[in-house]
Order: C-alpha cells, then structure tokens, then sequence
C-alpha cells in the first residue's frame, strides 16, 4: 500500500478527513493517490481543507436522494437516511448520509460533520450536516 493512503486511512479510522493535496499544483486529489491526476506530481496528505487546519469542510449539495416512504423500510423505520452528492470546495465530490432535521435539497450549504471507516472495513463513510457558522461568501458558493 503506498504511504499516502495509508496516512490517509488511519487518519480517517480516527475520525479525521484530510484532503490528499499535490506537492507541485497544490490541487486537491480524489481518490487519495500516490500521484496527482493533475500534474502527475507527487501527494502528501493536506492541511488546506479538512481536519488538518481545523477548518469546517464546507460544500454544496449536487444531488440527493428521495425519502422512502414508511413501512417500505426494513425493521419498521418511519423514515429512511437521506444520501446526497456534494461538491466540495477543495474540489472534491463525495457521497455522504445527510444528518439532519429537515430534507435536503440542491444547493444546500452543508458541512462534514463525521468521517470514518465503513462497518467491514470495506470503504470510507462520510456525514453531512447543515454547518453552524454562517455562510462564507469567499467559501462554496462560488463553485
């Protein structure tokens, strides 16, 4: 396994997300790789977007997906999780669970709010929520 992905791994195992940035262009690089999909240079786990700088990774919501009706769920759940695609601002995408009380919808600004390992092993979960701080007019919506 090539150390960046390693890194990264462990990391997100603990509950951190850092963004896999190239050391030449400095472009965000999704998947984590050992080299840039940009430039071909070499990636380093980053401290601009994530858990390394402290700072909330804030990003739109691109698609979602539709509430399932009750009683079509398995063990009787009243209401299903809702999936979305988001478009961050480093430049990534990714599919998280969206947590929070109200549906999502297109263009909604929302934040990562947990990371981690999925139950087997097998991949990465994410969660989005609606972020607390106010919205940064510099931040994602620009995207």
């Amino acid at each position: 396994m090539n150390p960046v992905l390693s890194e990264f791994e462990q990391a997100i195992g603990r509950g951190l997300f850092r963004v896999p940035e190239c050391i030449e262009c400095g472009a965000a690089v999704w998947p984590p790789s050992e080299f840039c999909s940009v430039c071909l240079g070499g990636v380093r786990l980053g401290t601009r977007y994530g858990d390394g700088d402290g700072k909330m990774l804030r990003g739109r919501i691109v698609e979602c997906s539709m509430e399932i009706p009750a009683g079509r769920l398995a063990g009787g759940s009243a209401k299903s999780p809702f999936f979305c695609l988001v478009a961050f601002e480093c430049g990534i995408r990714l599919i998280a669970r969206f947590v929070a009380p109200t549906p999502p919808a297109p263009g909604d600004l929302v934040a990562l709010s947990s990371c981690g390992m999925s139950p087997n092993g097998s991949g990465y979960a994410f969660e989005v929520s609606t972020p607390d701080a106010p919205e940064d007019p510099a931040g994602p919506a620009n995207m």
